[in-house]
Formats: structure tokens, C-alpha cells, sequence
């Protein structure tokens, strides 16, 4: 019986050795949430044979394990997904608020975060837009041009207020 639980308790520390170490690797290519963390490790016990308690010991010990490294932190996870999307893929606020939800972020670090970012560097993320989109479609009429260009803004998820501002000074007559 003894030899049993010994035998156990060591197969759960080489299974959590191994846990940790596929989550290391996992985020080795780019920052991630805890709960795409979380996701992640959930796959990996498909394969396992542990019962759905010791899973989720396991799991919630990787993660601790993690936030006590400093390698999962949501807040700083927000604001590396925004400035990312604002340089690479430009997105509007309401647009990151829906992307970021669903990588399992609370929304209070999602206002923190959005909040944090200067106004000023939403206008240049919908200036590119404006921009390439002004290039894309140069052959239409002005109000034509107006309304794409509109409709592409509000789709990115960027405030009216701000799609005016933007059009009236990239959008010259």
C-alpha cells in the first residue's frame, strides 16, 4: 500500500515536472494569459489518466508555480496585446475589449489597460487604416471613399468621435 502511494505521489511529480515544462515552452513564443495557459494544460491531460481533481491540482500548481515566477501576469498580458495590435494590426478599443475578454482577462485589467493608452496613439492606429484604405480605394467618389472608409474604422472597433476626426483630416475633398 505504501509503495502504491509512493509510487503515485511520484508519477504526479513527473507528470507536474513535465506540465511545467511544456507551459515554459508554450510560452516561449509569446506572452500568454493564464487562462490560455489554463487552456493549454487542460489538452495536455486528454492524454492522461489522472481523475478530474488531481487535474485540477495539477493545473492550478503549474499556474501558481508560474505567477510566482513572473512568467503569467494578465495586466502586463493586456497592455503587450494592445501595443501589439496597435503596431502590427491596428484595432479599436472596443475591438481589444472583445479579443482581450476572450483570452480570459477580467474586464477591470481590460479598462486599466485600455485606459493607459494615449489617446493620441489610437488616432495614429486609425490614421494607417485611413490611410492604406484611402490608397485602396482612391477611385471611388468622395462620399463613397467617406463611407468605406467609415465603415472599415467602425468595424476595426474604433469610437465614431474618433472616425470623424480621423476622416475629416485624411480625407481631403
Amino acid at each position: 500500500m505504501v509503495k502504491n502511494q509512493k509510487r503515485n505521489q511520484q508519477k504526479n511529480k513527473d507528470f507536474l515536472e513535465k506540465l511545467y515544462n511544456q507551459a515554459l515552452h508554450f510560452l516561449s513564443y509569446r506572452p500568454r494569459s493564464k487562462q490560455e495557459i489554463g487552456d493549454y494544460l487542460r489538452r495536455k491531460f486528454q492524454q492522461s489518466q489522472f481523475n478530474d481533481s488531481e487535474k485540477e491540482k495539477l493545473e492550478e500548481r503549474v499556474l501558481i508555480k508560474l505567477e510566482d515566477q513572473a512568467l503569467i501576469n494578465d495586466q502586463e498580458f493586456a497592455l503587450w496585446w494592445i501595443e501589439q495590435r496597435l503596431t502590427f494590426r491596428p484595432r479599436g478599443q472596443r475591438c481589444l475589449y472583445g479579443e482581450l475578454l476572450q483570452k480570459g482577462i477580467k474586464k477591470e485589467i481590460i479598462d486599466r489597460a485600455l485606459k493607459s493608452i494615449p489617446e493620441e496613439d489610437w488616432q495614429i492606429a486609425a490614421e494607417k487604416i485611413v490611410s492604406k484604405g484611402a490608397r485602396v480605394y482612391q477611385s471611388l467618389s468622395f462620399q463613397k471613399l467617406r463611407n468605406k472608409l467609415t465603415g472599415l474604422l467602425a468595424r476595426r472597433g474604433f469610437e465614431y468621435s474618433l472616425i470623424r476626426k480621423v476622416i475629416d483630416e485624411g480625407v481631403k475633398k
